[in-house]
């Protein structure tokens, strides 16, 4: 298989998912991690302004590229440090999107910036979508060229990742493998009730961190639905990852259309940012170039014959293979799920309907002949035809509602499962990965040998031709030699002329091979040596799925994982691991006064408040705020600490942390004047529920008149979203006061505050303002608010992953 395009749509790709997490993060950093902000970056690396070190001290200490913003010659604030460091990902990653060249330099620093990040984002960067994309992106620096050469020249062999480019493929499917196949597997490992009885997805929608408009509908659609949703969802995420090992192309290329769908699926119904996106790109290593050769507007080249044949072995056991994935698919349906009637009485009053008459005839002609179906199915359209929409409305109800799903599989049969998958899952994608590598490192070595003895015969065809031309004409007349011009005598020198020899030029390119050779031995041993260290550490992650198989690895795979881990090259995932089943919100509010009715509540821009407020789409924008008020709702404040330097500021009256809440929506006196108190409650969420809302939209789009049923209904709905129920205080306004001593304590001992001990640096206030102008000259200047930015985003995202696999 030939991977050279695909490889470079998934550079381009990933590059791309970058520049939405830089851009997503630099309008962020002012209010989070600024002096001002509420975690302020400068005070948690404040240790390093007050013990001056070096700078190999300083990155051993916070291995990060903002650190060294202190030192000479920038002598910056950390917060500057990270908008600068923000401001190179996103230029960079605009470069390797156009294509620009060195695309292995310029995807290792977009790594790094990120990784820079992500260092001193404390928790506002705890996020698995963070540690995805920086484990995608550094394996992507695989699949990158060092530098553009022509295929003709002897170092194209060193500098092209033609050689390994196998094996960062394999790479990149047991990444995508280890996420989907643990992101399924933990949500039945947790002994989660909803997940094993199939009504995660009753809760998910109304639970979920940031939900959109089409959260709202889809929650209202019947249980049974929801039931084959979640059994799809746990299918697709547990037995189809198999599926990328599949020496069937037909069914690779199946998978990674089922795990895109799904995918797509997440996005139109919640704003999970770019990692659904980045899932996605994954999911394009399972394609080749023939693949995408298909989706192309080029005309196609006719190509050559392949040197190489499949044995007939090989084509009988692919063959093989290809039919008997369908009869396993279904197989594994049927041992793992059982449709069963929940209510007899509904089952039976559906029975009884007309509805039932009308299609039961068809049901009972399903084993005669296709004349006879095709009759009966005709005759039933048009009895179903005939009666009322209502009654067909309330027999389709009455179907839905008399089945369940119900799981098969037991804990036990999981866990024997994994006794057996995770182990081979790893000796299933090594042997390929192996064997991969050895193809590079023999590529390595025989391509230049190839490359010059190649270009040693058509330079030796090239001079016979020109020889031929002198000597001949068109006619086979001899060609009139020309008449020689007079060349000056050379003065005698000590030193004697020396003569290039053939045996000189040979000696010349044995050097220059053996230098290709050399070289390309070295690189391809470095490259290959890491994919094969990051595969070993990520043994590690699959393995503690399975316990005992995690503690029967050698103890130097643990080692390895553990350095891997730190830069962050291997990591654990698994999603909804166990599925909330309520939704509190925290709803914060400041006063002048100790009464409890001037108490004003504050207004976020994407997470639930109103009840009136309509749920907004605004992925693959990440408001790391908002998501971390989910967070806290489920814990305590005594776990989020960051919460209270969050009310400080607001004491304050930050304007950095006012910009990340909804301005026009607060009471503009907590806006223009700090309130003197400030607390915090929670209350519980739920969406409201309107059983009728998709028979009154089919039905609109079945009327001729384009009137809505049941019209009055959908618009009290979408006045009123939500519904809520006071829970508990949070926070008791008696216990935050900028006057209190202990209060001030807690925030420097937190790292809340930046300590006053530390002065300015000398190019601090410069920086500091450019950085202000620059960021001005984006949203005011261009006349964009942060909502109106990403729709832009997403249309730019759209059309250069379109141009890209189409042209």
């Amino acid at each position: 298989m030939v991977y050279l395009r695909t490889s470079q749509l998934i550079v381009r790709s990933i590059a791309i998912i970058y520049f939405i997490a830089f851009i997503s993060i630099y309008f962020q950093i002012p209010g989070l991690y600024g002096p001002q902000g509420i975690l302020p970056v400068d005070a948690y690396l404040s240790s390093l302004r007050q013990t001056p070190s070096s700078f190999l001290e300083t990155l051993y200490q916070h291995p990060s590229l903002v650190s060294l913003s202190h030192l000479a010659p920038l002598e910056i604030s950390f917060a500057s440090g990270m908008e600068i460091v923000c401001l190179v990902g996103i230029i960079t990653s605009i470069w390797v999107i156009l294509g620009g060249a060195g695309q292995f330099g310029a995807m290792s620093v977009l790594w790094l910036c990120y990784f820079s990040l992500f260092k001193v984002g404390q928790t506002f960067f705890h996020f698995q979508w963070d540690i995805l994309l920086l484990e995608s992106g550094f394996l992507t620096i695989f699949l990158c060229p060092f530098w553009p050469v022509k295929s003709s020249s002897v170092w194209f062999s060193v500098l092209s990742p033609a050689g390994h480019v196998s094996a960062g493929m394999w790479l990149i499917r047991w990444l995508l493998f280890r996420l989907m196949f643990a992101s399924g597997i933990v949500k039945l490992t947790s002994n989660c009730p909803t997940w094993w009885g199939l009504t995660a997805l009753d809760y998910h929608y109304e639970t979920q961190c940031i939900p959109n408009k089409l959260s709202w509908f889809v929650h209202q659609l019947p249980p049974l639905v929801q039931q084959l949703s979640v059994y799809a969802t746990l299918y697709i995420e547990i037995f189809l990852p198999f599926l990328f090992l599949s020496p069937s192309r037909f069914w690779r290329i199946a998978s990674a259309y089922f795990q895109i769908l799904l995918q797509l699926l997440i996005i139109l119904t919640g704003n999970y940012n770019f990692f659904n996106l980045n899932t996605i790109v994954l999911c394009f290593s399972l394609f080749d170039d023939k693949h995408l050769s298909l989706l192309s507007f080029r005309k196609k080249k006719t190509t050559k014959r392949p040197l190489t044949q499949p044995s007939f072995l090989a084509k009988l056991a692919s063959f093989v293979f290809f039919i008997s994935v369908l009869p396993t698919l279904a197989y594994l349906v049927y041992i793992t799920v059982e449709l069963r009637v929940r209510d007899p009485s509904q089952y039976q009053a559906f029975t009884s309907s007309r509805v039932y008459s009308a299609v039961s005839p068809f049901l009972n002609s399903l084993s005669a002949s296709p004349s006879t179906v095709f009759a009966s199915a005709s005759s039933a359209l048009s009895s179903l035809s005939s009666l009322p929409s209502k009654e067909l409305d309330t027999a389709f109800s009455l179907l839905l509602s008399s089945f369940d799903l119900k799981l098969k599989a037991k804990s036990e049969d999981v866990t024997k499962f994994l006794s057996y998958a995770v182990p081979a899952s790893l000796v299933l994608f090594g042997l390929p990965l192996l064997i991969s590598l050895g193809n590079a490192m023999f590529y390595s070595l025989y391509a230049p040998f190839v490359e010059a003895r190649l270009r040693k015969g058509i330079e030796k065809k090239r001079k016979q031709q020109e020889k031929r031309k002198t000597t001949t004409k068109e006619n086979g007349a001899p060609t009139p030699t020309p008449t020689p011009t007079p060349t000056p005598t050379p003065k005698p020198t000590l030193t004697p002329t020396r003569t290039n020899t053939a045996a000189e030029n040979r000696t010349k390119e044995d050097i220059l091979v053996a230098s290709v050779v050399s070289v390309a031995f070295l690189k391809t041993f470095l490259v290959l040596g890491a994919m094969l260290l990051i595969f070993t550490a990520s043994a590690h992650n699959i393995g503690q799925l399975d316990k005992p198989f995690l503690y029967s690895l050698p103890r130097l795979t643990t080692q390895i994982h553990q350095v891997a881990h730190t830069l962050m090259l291997t990591n654990s995932y698994g999603l909804f691991r166990r599925m909330t089943t309520s939704r509190p919100e925290i709803i914060i509010e400041g006063s002048n006064t100790t009464s409890t009715r001037d108490f004003v509540p504050y207004h976020f821009k994407y997470k639930p408040g109103q009840i009136d407020a309509s749920p907004v789409q605004i992925a693959p924008h990440q408001p790391r705020l908002d998501w971390q008020m989910w967070f806290a709702a489920l814990g305590s404040v005594d776990h989020n600490p960051w919460f209270i330097g969050l009310l400080y500021r607001l004491l304050e009256n930050s304007k950095p942390v006012l910009a990340l809440l909804d301005e026009e929506k607060t009471s503009p006196a907590l806006i223009n004047s700090p309130p003197k108190y400030i607390r915090a409650h929670t209350y519980d969420y739920r969406f409201t529920k309107d059983p009728n809302i998709w028979t009154n939209l089919i039905n609109n789009l079945t009327s001729t008149d384009g009137k809505l049923s049941g019209s009055r209904t959908l618009q009290k709905k979408e006045l009123n979203y939500w519904r809520r129920t006071y829970l508990r205080n949070y926070l008791p306004v008696s216990q935050l006061s900028l006057d209190n001593p202990s209060f001030k304590n807690y925030l420097v001992t937190n790292k809340l505050q930046v300590p006053n001990s530390l002065s300015p640096l000398r190019n601090q206030k410069l920086v500091d303002d450019q950085l202000k102008k620059l960021r001005h000259y984006f949203l005011i200047s261009l006349g964009l608010a942060e909502t109106q930015l990403f729709p832009i985003v997403i249309a730019l995202v759209v059309a250069i992953v379109g141009s890209v696999i189409v042209f």
